[in-house]
Formats: C-alpha cells, sequence, structure tokens
C-alpha cells in the first residue's frame, strides 16, 4: 500500500512465505513500513516487525509508524554511501531491493 502526507512518501508491505500460503491458514506476516522524502524519494526510514495475521489492523499499523519515529534510526547516514537497516533480518522479510 502507498500513501502520501503533506511531507512524506510511505509504503506498507506486507510478507507472507510460500509455504504460509500454501496452508488453510495464515498465521503469521511481517509488516515493513518505510518513509521516504516526497520531493527527492530519498529512503529516510524504515522498519519491518513479525506480527500475527489476527492482529493486523489500523491500529497495529499506527504502533508500527510510532516505533518506527522512536527507534528506528535514519537511513541515510553521514555520507551518501553510508545506509544502515533499521530492521533485523527475519524468516519472512523480504530483502530485495527494487
Amino acid at each position: 500500500m502507498d500513501f502520501i502526507d503533506s511531507e512524506f512518501y510511505y509504503q506498507i508491505i506486507f510478507i507472507v512465505t510460500l509455504q504460509e500460503v500454501e496452508e488453510d491458514n495464515l498465521d503469521e506476516c511481517h509488516i515493513k513500513l518505510k518513509r521516504y522524502d516526497l520531493e527527492q524519494s530519498d529512503l529516510l526510514r524504515e522498519i519491518g516487525e513479525d506480527v500475527d495475521i489476527k492482529d493486523v489492523n489500523e491500529e497495529t499499523v499506527l504502533e508500527l509508524f510510532a516505533k518506527m519515529d522512536e527507534v528506528s534510526d535514519s537511513i541515510i547516514g553521514e555520507e551518501e554511501d553510508e545506509a544502515t537497516l533499521s530492521d533485523e533480518d527475519t524468516d519472512l522479510e523480504d530483502t530485495d531491493i527494487f
């Protein structure tokens, strides 16, 4: 899901494993939130977290946005070539670059 406010462009990505898709019930997913500069499209912050699918709702997403502001360091380092990921790798996390 993509959306824009007056300052930023956001992406909310829901990731499930192929093994989970093959099962009758999906139990868990990985939610990744990304915030971009609206004018230059630079990735500013990101955070990801494994959650139970039954718990995914607007409140959960808003809590992750608040958590991103509290614990996520900026992706953009002091030097342009220096980038750090703010969330840890998980089995559900998609690490591909688009």
